[in-house]
């Protein structure tokens, strides 16, 4: 019988603290899963050295390709990912939800500036979302990346954890798992 296969992305220092430096790893592992870790590629020989162990998988986040793509995309991508991504929860606060779209309002590149004041009218018209409402990680389909497709082929995930919602970089990776048919689980 072949092993369950998690994919965990830790795209940040909290992530990596929480996901490597608790026991969440190592009980997944002890379980008998088996955990891609999902983390800054310049970290890779470090998190092997300090946390590897039969089991543990550590793959590269490919940041600058996600980077690429969402700086090239701004425009088109930001939009629907700034209402799906801060509406998707119906635990959501508004107030977090205003705060994260400022936030990225901050962030943006001159020619995304523009599309603000629609994106935070979409923001609290839609979120959070009502019941039967699309999943917002599926109408962003149409922005799929295949950053991540060759390593969903090669360990074939069953599960891909992630520690936001889609609001950091893992935006990428959980829009492919949803293209390869993997559940998602965000924290």
């Amino acid at each position: 019988m072949t092993s369950k296969r998690i994919f965990i992305c830790a795209d940040h220092g909290l992530a990596i603290v929480y996901f490597l430096q608790t026991d969440v790893v190592s009980t997944l592992l002890d379980a008998g899963l088996e955990v891609v870790l999902l983390t800054d590629d310049n970290l890779l020989d470090k998190i092997r050295r300090d946390f590897g162990r039969p089991g543990l998988i550590v793959e590269g986040l490919r940041l600058d390709q996600a980077r690429r793509y969402s700086s090239r995309s701004a425009i088109l991508n930001n939009g629907g990912w700034i209402s799906s991504s801060a509406g998707a929860s119906q635990r959501m606060n508004l107030e977090t939800v205003n705060n994260y779209v400022n936030w990225v309002q901050s962030e943006a590149s001159a020619s995304a500036q523009g599309n603000f004041p629609a994106d935070q009218g979409r923001v609290g018209f839609d979120a959070p979302f009502p019941p039967g409402a699309p999943d917002p990680v599926v109408a962003a389909a149409p922005f799929h990346t295949s950053i991540y497709t060759d390593l969903f082929e090669r360990y074939q995930p069953d599960l891909v954890v992630a520690s936001t919602a889609g609001w950091r970089m893992d935006r990428y990776l959980l829009r492919e798992a949803k293209a390869h048919h993997v559940k998602t689980l965000q924290l």
